[in-house]
């Protein structure tokens, strides 16, 4: 559940830390955190890929959430969202 495959064009390859901050159905920001410089253009792949939080109610709350996104020659990328006890 934490694991979302990302659909990029044009892939960069290595890996980066961002964080990406939910609201209510939607994904309202990402930014890159360290890693990988080239992987700073990936952020508008993040953007459109398909995150399956859940929130309690339509209340407008937001939850920040950090992820390790991957990307390599063979399997594409992949981000994976840290836990949020993990996140300093």
């Amino acid at each position: 559940m934490r694991t979302v495959k990302l659909h990029a064009a044009h892939p960069v390859l290595g890996n980066a830390v961002f964080d990406l901050v939910f609201s209510p159905g939607k994904l309202e920001d990402v930014k890159y955190v360290s890693g990988t410089d080239a992987m700073k253009s990936m952020a508008e792949s993040l953007k459109t890929a398909k995150f399956d939080i859940e929130f309690p109610n339509e209340s407008p709350v937001k939850l920040l959430r950090q992820g390790v996104l991957d990307c390599r020659a063979i399997s594409g990328c992949n981000i994976v969202l840290l836990p949020p006890d993990s996140v300093h």
